[in-house]
């Protein structure tokens, strides 16, 4: 018995020290992850100056939708890390279109109309990230197919990538850019409302609203003017 008992503990203490060292190692690959993703938000940010914060309030807004959506904890993890990661593509457009004042040329607004690309082709080579490449890759897709870059259609458009797409959309509104003012919340909530089943995925929007205590408008608002969001 009592050799049985000697062996039970050691085997308890193997087993402990190797969940420890398992442990240690995830944390480690957790902390490398977190600085990677700080770091590239960090240089997006000080590149873009209009966007300071922006990737910050994606981020906890997609997750908060995502959670009134009833999606599971990792999901959530996952769309946030997504929505901080969503612009990471515009390191790879100049300074001097991103930054522009005026209106953007046909041929400067295709360039930006890159950054999606850009940004999975630069996540993606992160093998600890790539599961968020597929939200990062579609966060411009219109659910009438009218987005960008691939004119997917509907539920085509992963889920992760339908949330952000309205996250992005309410910051990028209710913040000042280089060439346009702010607009107030309750305006961008109901173009939100109005873009329901042909920019943006209608179920997404009212988790958005609902999780973000926006205003209880109804559907039937009068047409709203597009927004053309870079």
């Amino acid at each position: 018995m009592r050799q049985i008992e000697d062996i039970l503990q050691s085997t308890s203490r193997n087993v402990l020290d190797v969940h420890q060292q398992r442990l240690a190692k995830s944390n480690k690959r957790s902390e490398a992850l977190r600085a990677t993703v700080r770091a590239l938000v960090t240089t997006l940010e000080g590149k873009d100056l209009y966007t300071w914060g922006h990737s910050n309030r994606v981020a906890e807004l997609s997750r908060l939708t995502a959670m009134r959506l009833g999606l599971d904890v990792d999901c959530c993890e996952r769309i946030y890390t997504a929505g901080l990661l969503h612009d990471v593509g515009k390191l790879g457009i100049p300074d001097t279109v991103l930054n522009k004042a005026a209106q953007l040329s046909s041929a400067e607004y295709n360039l930006i109309r890159l950054h999606p690309v850009i940004g999975f082709e630069i996540v993606q080579r992160v093998s600890s990230l790539a599961d968020v490449a597929p939200a990062v890759l579609y966060h411009h897709e219109a659910f009438d197919g009218a987005g960008y870059p691939d004119g997917l259609v509907g539920d085509e458009i992963p889920l992760d990538a339908r949330i952000l797409g309205v996250a992005d959309a309410f910051d990028a509104m209710t913040s000042a850019r280089s060439y346009r003012n702010k607009m107030s919340p309750r305006r961008a909530e109901a173009i939100l409302l109005d873009g329901c089943g042909r920019q943006w995925d209608a179920e997404c929007v009212r988790a958005f609203l609902s999780a973000t205590d926006g205003a209880r408008l109804t559907i039937q608002q009068p047409s709203m003017t597009s927004v053309r969001l870079r």
